[in-house]
């Protein structure tokens, strides 16, 4: 069994399976919590789907069943959410591949497509099936969602981190692979804070998922507020930066990037950080001022593109 916490939730069509697939869950060693719905509730598969989700969003070790009439559409809702990796299934086949290659962490079954037997086939299987890390984790890291990145509707909170050794200055750039941005183009390593989440926090995550590395320490260097125009829209930031040290850094060879096809490090002068094309631009005295000396205080700075609205 792969998981100690199984959470059920269903839509309209989806009531009499679902209390079914309980039934059967209570003979498993599990701990069991049901989202409902009863007869004659308002909610649709997207009220249930999300009632379910935000659930499993705070509690990383359960995994969630929903079932609906086709089983597509709390498939395509629960999608939506932050962490979650739901697909439908059929068949016994279907369940072990999405557990094993996927790392789904919601079964979604279809009451007008599945009978009861093929349905406790499927939850079966999918209980059982551990997920292949080894072959398949470096593929599943890039699924996950970051429902902050790049918003044009509000500000983006980004966590960055700067990293030198040897007078050389840890960037990030793309490459051949990634159309999202231009060659020369180059980025402290960091990324989006999420929700719920505190900006170190984010920061140790990124810096794992990125370059696969712990921090050794970190000290807070200062914050930026800007705006800057990303493919003709204008992008709120709120940058919070970090003096980061991690172990083992060779000057000769900066760290490879975990998501090496699109995006990679390299160590760059800090004297000629200016020379460089760093976004946001409004980062580089920033870095100048919080690497001038060890134990340099705190800064902040806000440059905005027009006036504030």
């Amino acid at each position: 069994m792969q998981s100690k916490k199984l959470f059920f939730a269903c839509d309209y069509n989806g009531i009499e399976l679902k209390d079914c697939l309980l039934e059967y869950a209570k003979s498993l060693k599990v701990e069991i919590k049901d989202f409902g719905i009863e007869t004659g509730s308002p909610l649709d598969y997207i009220d249930v789907t999300k009632l379910l989700v935000n659930e499993l969003q705070n509690d990383e070790e359960a995994l969630g069943v929903i079932v609906c009439g086709s089983g597509q559409g709390v498939a395509i809702s629960a999608n939506r959410s932050n962490k979650i990796r739901a697909a439908m299934c059929r068949t016994e086949e279907d369940a072990i591949s999405i557990r094993s290659k996927l790392n789904a962490n919601v079964l979604c079954l279809g009451s007008k497509t599945s009978t009861l037997d093929e349905a406790i086939t499927c939850l079966k299987a999918f209980l059982e099936t551990p997920f292949n890390d080894d072959k398949h984790g470096q593929c599943v890291s890039k699924l996950t969602p970051h429902l902050t990145s790049h918003r044009f509707d509000g500000v983006n909170m980004i966590a960055r981190a700067i990293i030198t050794h040897k007078d050389h200055i840890l960037l990030t750039t793309v490459t051949e692979s990634n159309k999202d941005f231009a060659s020369d183009l180059y980025f402290l390593p960091g990324g989006h804070v999420e929700y719920k989440e505190s900006a170190i926090d984010a920061l140790k995550r990124e810096l794992k998922e990125e370059m696969d590395v712990t921090i050794s320490s970190l000290e807070f260097a200062g914050a930026l507020e800007c705006t800057w125009d990303r493919k003709g829209k204008v992008y709120h930031e709120l940058d919070l930066v970090y003096k980061v040290e991690l172990p083992n850094l060779d000057s000769e060879n900066p760290p490879i990037a975990v998501d090496h096809a699109f995006h990679q490090f390299v160590w760059r002068p800090l004297s000629e950080i200016k020379n460089y094309n760093v976004l946001p631009q409004q980062l580089i005295p920033l870095i100048i001022e919080a690497t001038k000396t060890e134990g340099a205080s705190s800064l902040f700075f806000s440059e905005m593109m027009g006036p504030s609205t």
